[in-house]
């Protein structure tokens, strides 16, 4: 059920997309690539024994690509869709489907390595102050 959801939500927004960027471009790909990436999910929970036996340096690799995938989920559709709209008027469309992968893979790496640890050590030290009660929420009328 999850699969067949997640190919349908692809092909639908891929349809607006069209729409809206006169680029027509079949949605098969990206279903394709997400589909993959479910089949990789599943494979390295089933192997994760296996993976680990790669050493140390291949577990930090997957780590930071794994701490990427949520910001570039959130990312990559809107500034994707931006990057590609603006770069259709300099270069091809397959070398602006290129650079917006690029910069969404960039963002992602930023945000999740930089912005993401920092908003977590706030918001920590926040929530402590909170459950300890050193501050306190304020209700408002």
């Amino acid at each position: 059920m999850f699969v067949i959801g997640g190919l349908l939500e692809i092909r639908y927004v891929a349809y607006v997309v069209d729409n809206l960027s006169g680029v027509h471009q079949p949605a098969i790909m990206s279903m394709l690539t997400w589909f993959v990436c479910i089949a990789a999910i599943v494979a390295s929970i089933r192997w994760n024994n296996a993976l680990v036996g790669f050493g140390p340096h291949f577990v930090n690799i997957m780590r930071v690509i794994g701490l990427m995938t949520y910001p570039l989920y959130l990312l990559h559709q809107f500034v994707g869709y931006v990057i590609i709209n603006t770069m259709r008027q300099y270069v091809s469309d397959s070398a602006a489907l290129v650079i917006a992968i690029a910069v969404c893979l960039f963002l992602a790496f930023v945000v999740s390595r930089y912005a993401e640890p920092a908003v977590r050590t706030i918001l920590a030290g926040w929530l402590a102050r909170v459950h300890t009660g050193t501050i306190g929420l304020t209700e408002r009328a």
